[in-house]
């Protein structure tokens, strides 16, 4: 159900999508959508779950004992990939479309995604602060403030040019070098 109507949503949107199609579409009845997610909204953001699970963005990602250095680096990757997927770049610019209409398919994606994976490193990084292996007081800093810092910095112009289809190989050709040094740049400015 999660994959049909994931095709769903990003071929025609959200308000473009019924619970019907996903149920037809997935091979299932209506009521079994329903008995499972309830509604469009808890399905759509249920997708938007699924797709940060499936590029390993999830509570697990972020266990307090993991070596820090250790963690952006694969958050860096995990995140960059998803944000460069097909996937994520047309869920993107729906959202972006629709949020023109103050519709609440731009809430649903904000707290499902980018929200909830904010939280998740903010969490993180607190307890890393608590046992001295980060400072954020000496750059006047806090856990939230540095979590938005490392994940909008991995955004770069290669994610732009994507989202706005532009051709741009030079820059996903450097994008590896990019997410290293922004992992180095993070390292050097609150690593102990």
């Amino acid at each position: 159900m999660i994959a049909a109507a994931s095709d769903l949503f990003l071929k025609h949107g959200f308000e473009g999508t019924s619970m019907d199609q996903v149920a037809e579409f997935a091979g299932v009845s209506k009521q079994t959508v329903y008995s499972h997610f309830g509604n469009k909204e808890n399905l759509f953001s249920a997708v938007i779950s699924y797709k940060c699970k499936s590029h390993a963005l999830t509570k697990e990602l972020f266990a307090t004992e993991r070596p820090i250095r250790e963690l952006l680096a694969e958050l860096a990757h995990h995140f960059t990939t998803l944000l460069m997927s097909e996937e994520a770049i047309c869920v993107h610019r729906i959202c972006m479309a629709d949020a023109a209409q103050r519709s609440k398919i731009s809430t649903l994606f904000w707290n499902a995604g980018p929200k909830r994976l904010t939280e998740d490193f903010t969490q993180y990084l607190t307890a890393q602060e608590k046992t001295g292996n980060v400072n954020f007081k000496a750059t006047n800093t806090t856990p939230h403030f540095a979590a938005q810092q490392f994940l909008h910095m991995l955004k770069a112009e290669a994610y732009m040019t994507r989202a706005f289809g532009q051709p741009d190989d030079h820059n996903l050709e450097e994008l590896p070098d990019y997410i290293a040094s922004c992992v180095a740049m993070f390292s050097k400015a609150y690593l102990t």
